[in-house]
């Protein structure tokens, strides 16, 4: 992981920009923004890795945008943890391989992810 002195972001070894925070409404987590043609394989290999954690997350989300900056977002896939899933949600523990595809082909649509990891 690298620190960038200019911001407040850490890139890991594939250019990944990586942002930890929190804030006053309850809630902590990390965004990684997938800037790579393999954008979708890496957002299946999150989900595989925060999938075990189903019991205290609060909250994953994932959607796709042209660029970093741009405000327009498409494809957002959110999947709640086991405090918050319900009937009516995706939940994080339900989730297969599968389903972390489908969830992560908005990726494969634009090069260009963001991941959220949430909880409370």
């Amino acid at each position: 992981m690298i620190r960038d002195n200019d911001n407040f972001y850490i890139y890991d070894v594939f250019n990944n920009r990586l942002y930890l925070y929190h804030n006053e409404t309850g809630f902590a987590g990390f965004s990684i923004d997938i800037l790579d043609k393999n954008a979708a394989e890496q957002c299946v290999n999150l989900y595989q890795a925060i999938k075990p954690f189903h019991d205290f997350l609060w909250q994953t989300q994932v959607y796709a945008k042209d660029t970093p900056e741009s405000p327009t977002q498409t494809g957002i896939n959110i999947f709640s943890g086991d405090k918050t899933c319900t009937a009516n949600r995706k939940c994080i523990r339900d989730m297969t391989l599968q389903k972390m595809a489908q969830a992560c082909s908005v990726c494969a649509e634009k090069h260009y992810c963001r991941y959220y990891v949430l909880w409370k």
